[in-house]
């Protein structure tokens, strides 16, 4: 049956008709004279069998007397019957006894108390006992030629063979005839799908001619088109906003002020942003780890990608570049998970080199600052000792001034002599008041209430003199 799959559909449905057809007819016909046959061979049976049954009633009273010649005569009348081969007469002991045209026996001897018949080439075989009231006294076996048979047979498959081919003839026609009705409509639409195919034009429709299943076929056809057309509505659409997200994606990693980057799993670079090739080519990154001399410590980097397929990972990174400059790296990252494939690692890193070196002339600036403020701080120790032993030395001989006086004095002198002990007291107070107050970066402020009256008359016996001065 391979032999069909080479065919077309035309060719295919004519060759199923014509062979299921031949073969039914064939079928039918064989049938028809096996019946036969078997019909013919049963009335040749039952003719030869009467035969049988008259010649063996001749032949009671030959068999009965054991008369030879009687027997003869009898088997003679069989003349007027031209198809018979030979007739043969055995006795009760199934010896032979006579036989037809004093033909030679068949069989040495032959007992069979039963009917029997078979048929043999071209011959048909009966042997019948020969029974009176019940007492077996022989059997007669005739030999009838078939070719009256065989003739019929021959003539029969004759007939079959050339009314098989006048119907096949008719039965190709008519197959080929009717193989339009259903290879026509599957044309058409073979024809349309190879349209289709050539044009991508997904609008053209198919026309149904009936509504069998080949009327189904047209319909789940064109439907499968309008779907087809659905789809490549949609997938244009999906294809657009793809378009416009990939150049979104582009423009914004273009003009990201950052390293951004896609690595896989084994730390091998598969994607960089513009901000890293203005320094380095893109296929010196592509498929690679880096140079060997961009990263201060690859096995860091290595340690830092495999935590990041599991969790974000922010740390700082120092890179060289082409000029074999350090540049400091600010780095995030993380991992990326898809379906059925292996985790990939992104990663954003900033270039803070600027802010670190801001950062060391801060902490710079602050020891220069510290180092500054702790020189202050001794030369404010030393000028206050300074300021505060003359200031010790006039209290120290105003009170002996006014101990070697004693009461010499008016209460005018004596008031004098008290404003410069405590002027000298109050200038005192206020240089330790700046030597606290140049150490108040490394002491806490406490705050207090103060009372401003008292206040207002510290500042105002200061300026008592310069009050009368100017009125």
């Amino acid at each position: 049956m391979r032999f069909l799959l080479s065919l077309s559909i035309k060719s295919k449905i004519t060759v199923i008709i014509t062979g299921v057809s031949l073969f039914a007819i064939i079928l039918g016909f064989s049938i028809i004279t096996i019946n036969n046959i078997s019909n013919i061979k049963k009335e040749i049976v039952s003719q030869n069998s009467l035969t049988i049954k008259l010649l063996s009633e001749y032949l009671l009273y030959s068999l009965t007397f054991d008369d030879n010649r009687s027997a003869v005569n009898q088997l003679d009348k069989l003349n007027v019957l031209e198809f018979i081969n030979k007739a043969e007469v055995y006795d009760v002991n199934g010896n032979f006894f006579a036989s037809f045209k004093n033909q030679p026996a068949s069989s040495k001897q032959l007992i069979h108390k039963e009917t029997y018949h078979t048929f043999r080439k071209n011959e048909l075989l009966l042997v019948e006992p020969i029974v009176n009231d019940g007492e077996f006294l022989g059997t007669i076996l005739l030999i009838v030629s078939t070719d009256n048979l065989t003739k019929k047979v021959r003539s029969y498959v004759w007939v079959l063979i050339i009314t098989g081919l006048i119907v096949g003839v008719f039965i190709i026609l008519l197959a080929n005839s009717f193989q339009k009705i259903i290879s026509q409509p599957i044309l058409k639409l073979a024809s349309l799908m190879e349209k289709i195919s050539q044009t991508n034009d997904f609008s053209i429709r198919g026309y149904k001619s009936s509504n069998d299943e080949i009327g189904a076929l047209y319909d789940g056809f064109n439907n499968m088109l309008e779907q087809l057309v659905k789809r490549d509505i949609e997938t244009n659409r999906a294809q657009a906003a793809l378009v416009e997200s990939q150049e979104q994606f582009s423009t914004f990693m273009d003009v990201l002020p950052a390293a951004a980057f896609i690595k896989n799993s084994n730390s091998t670079f598969r994607f960089v942003n513009q901000f890293l090739t203005e320094n380095y080519e893109a296929n010196e990154w592509i498929g690679n780890q880096g140079f060997s001399s961009n990263f201060a410590n690859k096995q860091k980097q290595k340690k830092e990608d495999q935590l990041a397929l599991l969790e974000i990972v922010h740390t700082e990174s120092e890179i060289y570049d082409s000029n074999n400059i350090v540049r400091y790296y600010e780095t995030w990252k993380f991992p990326i998970r898809r379906k059925n494939k292996p985790t990939l690692i992104g990663g954003i890193a900033i270039d803070i080199t600027k802010r670190r070196f801001a950062e060391n002339k801060v902490k710079f600036y602050i020891r220069e600052l510290e180092r500054n403020n702790k020189e202050l701080e001794e030369f404010n120790y030393v000028a206050s000792h300074d300021l505060r032993e003359p200031l010790r030395t006039i209290t120290s001989y105003c009170e002996l001034l006014s101990e070697d006086i004693g009461n010499k004095i008016n209460e005018d002198a004596i008031e004098d002599i008290n404003f410069i002990t405590d002027a000298s007291t109050r200038m005192n107070a206020l240089i330790q008041d700046l030597l606290e107050l140049s150490r108040a970066g490394r002491v806490d402020f406490k705050q207090e209430p103060v009372d401003l009256n008292k206040i207002m008359q510290h500042v105002k016996f200061d300026l008592e003199l310069k009050i009368k001065e100017t009125n």
